[in-house]
C-alpha cells in the first residue's frame, strides 16, 4: 500500500430493510383480520338459517294447533284430526273431518244458513264454470235436476245421496242419477280420486289444495283435504295410502266456504272471497 492510499477497516454497510418488514407485518395483520371476518359471517349465516327454520317449524305447529280440535273419534262425535302420509309421494299432511252420526245433504245458496245449529260441517261441493258461474256436470237437488252432462272424461266421478245413503263411484251413465231424482235425493259430479281398483292417475300435474268426500275402510264417511298443495295424482295416492276405499272430489283451493261446529261454536276454516252466486252449492253434515 502506498503512502498516499487510505485503507478503511470494518464490514460492508448492510441495506436498511425495516420498511419491508413493516409492510410484511401489516399484510399479515390484514390477512388475519379478513379471516376472522369471514368466520364471523359464516357463523352468523348458520345461526340465521337455524333461527329461520325454527320459526318456520313453530309457525307450522301453531297453525295446525289453531284448527285441530278433539282427536278422539267416536261414532257419535264430530272430530278433526290429522294424518301424516310417510309412504305417499307427496309426504304431506291430510286433514280429516269425520262427522260421526250425521246425515249428509247438498244445499244450494238460497238454503244455505250458517246459523243452523244442526249443521256440524259444511264445505263447497260441485265446481262452477268460470265464465258464467253455472254448475259443472250432473247436479240433482232434492230430486230436481239443476244441471246435466259431464264436462269431460275426468269428471265421471259422482256422489249420490239416496235415502240418506252416500254412494260414491265413477260411471257415465249411472242408474244412481235416476234413483236420486225418484227419491228426491242429491247428486253431483266431480273428479274420482279412488275407486275399487285403486288410486286414479291424472295428466294434470298442477298443485292446489285438494278435497274429497271419502269412504274410509269401506264404512265411515268423511271429508279429507290436503293441508298443503298437491297434484291430483299425489292426492289420490295419499288417500289410498290411508285406507280410503272410495273418494270423489269436492271444490278445491282456499277460495271457498268451509267451517265446522262443535258445542254450538262455529269455527271458520276458509271464507269465500267472492260475491254471492245462486249456483254455489255445499256438502253439509247434519246431526241426526
Amino acid at each position: 500500500m502506498n503512502d498516499n492510499e487510505i485503507e478503511i477497516l470494518g464490514t460492508e454497510p448492510q441495506p436498511d430493510n425495516s420498511g419491508k418488514r413493516r409492510t410484511a407485518l401489516l399484510v399479515g395483520i390484514l390477512v388475519l383480520i379478513a379471516a376472522i371476518v369471514v368466520v364471523l359471517i359464516l357463523l352468523l349465516r348458520q345461526n340465521g338459517k337455524q333461527a329461520n327454520q325454527e320459526a318456520t317449524n313453530n309457525a307450522q305447529e301453531g297453525e295446525i294447533e289453531e284448527v285441530a280440535t278433539d282427536t278422539k273419534a267416536t261414532v257419535d262425535t264430530f272430530c278433526v284430526r290429522y294424518i301424516m302420509n310417510s309412504s305417499s309421494p307427496a309426504d304431506t299432511l291430510l286433514r280429516v273431518f269425520k262427522p260421526g252420526a250425521a246425515s249428509v245433504e247438498l244445499l244450494i245458496s238460497k238454503d244455505y244458513d250458517t246459523n243452523d245449529a244442526s249443521v256440524i260441517f259444511a264445505t263447497q261441493a260441485a265446481n262452477l264454470k268460470a265464465e258464467d258461474g253455472g254448475i259443472i256436470g250432473d247436479f240433482v237437488y232434492k230430486g230436481t235436476t239443476l244441471a246435466q252432462g259431464c264436462a269431460d272424461s275426468t269428471t265421471l266421478g259422482f256422489c249420490a245421496i239416496v235415502n240418506n245413503k252416500v254412494i260414491l263411484g265413477k260411471a257415465n251413465p249411472t242408474n244412481y242419477l235416476d234413483s236420486t231424482i225418484s227419491s228426491k235425493g242429491f247428486f253431483y259430479r266431480h273428479y274420482c280420486y279412488v275407486t275399487g281398483n285403486g288410486p286414479e292417475v291424472f295428466s294434470n300435474s298442477a298443485k292446489s289444495y285438494r278435497r274429497a268426500i271419502c269412504i274410509i275402510s269401506n264404512k265411515d264417511v268423511a271429508v279429507v283435504e290436503s293441508y298443503g298443495r298437491m297434484s291430483m295424482t299425489d292426492f289420490a295416492q295419499a288417500l289410498y295410502d290411508n285406507d280410503i276405499t272410495l273418494a270423489v272430489g269436492l271444490m278445491g283451493s282456499k277460495n271457498l266456504d268451509e267451517w265446522y261446529r262443535t258445542d254450538s261454536s262455529r269455527t271458520v276454516i276458509y271464507q269465500n272471497p267472492y260475491g254471492p252466486n245462486p249456483n254455489r252449492n255445499y256438502l253439509i253434515f247434519r246431526k241426526k
